[in-house]
């Protein structure tokens, strides 16, 4: 089994337990952009989460609030994106790893969200999925996915 293709360094080859071989693709390398790491309670910016990671340092419980679906959807309906608009049932995806010496849970929190915030435990990464509801201007909604 090999873990780097040095020919073709964005797969790996693998060996099943069968013993036939197959491919996947590399991970694209994940910077730790300081925006992008929270040690507070902070309500994000649209722009934090269409970058699309989020590093969270469980040393104390943190929550992140998620912006308005407002802005969210003028973010994601301007610039390069402006092409394609958001539509309802669109869902953009972050990731959220929770990481730090402390055993604490991160939260993604929205104030539509009327089960509660998504709980990522320490030590662990998870997708958090944000779907629109609503794309009308001035009805704007979403749900959070966990």
């Amino acid at each position: 089994m090999s873990f780097y293709n040095v020919t073709n360094p964005t797969t790996f080859q693998v060996l099943d337990l069968i013993g036939r071989k197959g491919t996947f693709q590399q991970s694209a390398l994940q910077r730790a952009d300081s925006t992008q790491i929270f040690s507070a309670n902070t309500t994000l910016t649209a722009q934090q989460v269409i970058a699309g990671v989020l590093f969270v340092d469980t040393t104390a419980a943190v929550t992140l609030t998620l912006p308005s679906a407002a802005s969210l959807l003028a973010a994601l309906n301007s610039g390069v994106y402006a092409s394609s608009p958001v539509s309802v049932n669109d869902i953009i995806y972050i990731t959220v790893v929770a990481y730090g010496s402390g055993v604490n849970s991160a939260f993604i929190a929205s104030g539509s969200t009327a089960s509660g915030p998504a709980e990522i435990l320490f030590r662990r990464s998870e997708q958090v999925g944000i779907r629109f509801t609503n794309v009308t201007a001035g009805s704007e909604a979403y749900s959070v996915l966990n």
